[in-house]
């Protein structure tokens, strides 16, 4: 029964990231996503009002939004990410009443933005590459009913790169899964990212180099939880990895698979952000509800930071 609602759980998301529904193509209200500068200084979140979501900038020493950036078409902006120095985000904009979407980066002081990629298909999310001059992002090849029974959602996803200076795309993997997404990158151009396709899902490396695709990442100490259960994939260093299992928040040694337990909450833990900086782990659980929490790397000082946007 747990591994029937969440996989319930796993397609709605997959519909929510992509803004599709149905029929009519709606954002609820309220808090979308997030990312922390790697400073630790500065958080940028997504808030949809009216059906439209917005990107906000938030200073945390001060407990302020600094400044909030829109569209004036009514676009949706969406799952914003930072670039390594803080400058820019990225982030999918999602046209009013439009399935398909683009990516987009923006300049968090002039809030100039420019457009990446077409709007040919449903993109989900996106990040900067290590280098800064160009993106990974993911798209879907799809979108339909995958039964009678079930409502039309976003499906056969890969993996994408695309320079910010030209816009041309490069199709990176050739998975056409089922769900992807958690797109995180190394200094040294190795993407984690979560894939969801049943048994065989899990968290999976790419190195965008040379090309090769890894084995699914499992743990070789811990058994007590299934590869296929582990998502949320974040990179503290090129050999180690945050991720968690529901509720369960978990660093790997990726050179050694060995896993070692720091933190349990009490819902399900929803994104995994790190500040080198400070050294924690910030988080977001599913209820979705602007509050953002962060423990230390050994787990421990729990914080809260309830973040809404201004108008």
């Amino acid at each position: 029964m747990k591994k029937y609602i969440y996989c319930l759980f796993l397609i709605v998301h997959v519909i929510a990231i992509s803004g599709c529904f149905n029929k009519d193509i709606e954002h609820e209200d309220g808090f979308g996503n997030f990312d922390v500068s790697s400073d630790g200084e500065l958080i940028v979140f997504s808030w949809i009002n009216n059906g439209q979501a917005s990107l906000y900038i938030y200073d945390i020493k001060k407990n302020y939004v600094l400044k909030k950036i829109s569209s004036s078409s009514e676009a949706s902006f969406l799952n914003p990410r930072f670039s390594g120095d803080g400058k820019n985000v990225v982030f999918v904009s999602n046209e009013k009443n439009s399935i398909n979407s683009s990516i987009c980066v923006g300049n968090i002081i002039s809030g100039k933005i420019k457009k990446i990629t077409d709007t040919n298909s449903i993109k989900t999310e996106a990040i900067f590459k290590s280098n800064g001059d160009s993106i990974i992002y993911c798209s879907a090849n799809e979108y339909g009913n995958n039964s009678i029974v079930t409502a039309k959602t976003a499906r056969d996803f890969d993996i994408y790169s695309a320079s910010i200076s030209s816009g041309l795309s490069k199709r990176y993997t050739n998975l056409n899964a089922y769900s992807l997404g958690n797109l995180n990158i190394d200094s040294a151009s190795t993407i984690a990212f979560y894939v969801f396709t049943g048994d065989n899902g899990g968290i999976f490396k790419y190195n965008s180099i040379d090309g090769r695709m890894s084995k699914r990442i499992y743990s070789l100490n811990d058994a007590s939880d299934k590869a296929e259960d582990y998502s949320n994939p974040f990179f503290i260093d090129s050999n180690h990895l945050l991720y968690t299992v529901y509720n369960r928040m978990y660093i790997m040694e990726l050179n050694s698979q060995k896993t070692k337990s720091i933190f349990s909450f009490n819902s399900n833990i929803s994104n995994l952000r790190y500040s080198s900086t400070l050294q924690r782990i910030f988080f977001t659980d599913e209820s979705g509800d602007g509050t953002i929490y962060s423990i230390d790397i050994s787990g421990k000082e729990k914080r809260e930071l309830k973040l809404m946007p201004r108008s």
